[in-house]
């Protein structure tokens, strides 16, 4: 039997706002683009049901200039105004699946954004594990500042 380790990335931030209009704004895919990086480009390419809902399924594009990355992802677990999950059908990675939970706080809501993955490449995905961690974190942090932003405009 073999059982391979998937590794854990998990980042959370406060923002001043209602868990529903937190948990409103990630259910609409119309906002991935305006939290999403620079680079890569992602491109939103389908979605079965909007807004999102379990077994949702959604196709993004990555464009890296040189090529582009096709990903498809369904939503596994939705849970109204607490979480939402999606797990890789097709794409970069040997194993994802990537929880948004939403926690009210009285300061507002607290998203984390928590990722269970096998990193692609077999021995060499183990071996760029530091960097593909590193992305992780950059990505998340600036789609946590966006989020912030949008929310917290005074």
């Amino acid at each position: 039997m073999n059982i391979q380790k998937y590794y854990t990335f998990e980042k959370s931030v406060l923002i001043r706002t209602s868990k529903i209009n937190l948990f409103e704004f990630h259910r609409d895919t119309n906002n991935l683009p305006k939290i999403s990086p620079l680079f890569p480009k992602v491109k939103l390419i389908s979605i079965s049901e909007f807004p999102l809902q379990n077994d949702s399924v959604i196709i993004i594009q990555l464009n890296f200039i040189l090529f582009k990355i096709y990903w498809e992802i369904r939503i596994t677990d939705f849970v109204f105004n607490e979480k939402i999950a999606d797990i890789q059908i097709k794409g970069p990675f040997k194993f994802w699946k990537h929880y948004h939970i939403f926690t009210s706080v009285d300061e507002g809501t607290i998203i984390t954004d928590r990722i269970d993955f096998i990193p692609p490449f077999g021995i060499i995905g183990k071996v760029l594990l530091p960097l593909i961690k590193l992305q992780l974190f950059l990505m998340f942090k600036l789609r946590h500042h966006k989020t912030k932003s949008l929310f917290e405009r005074n």
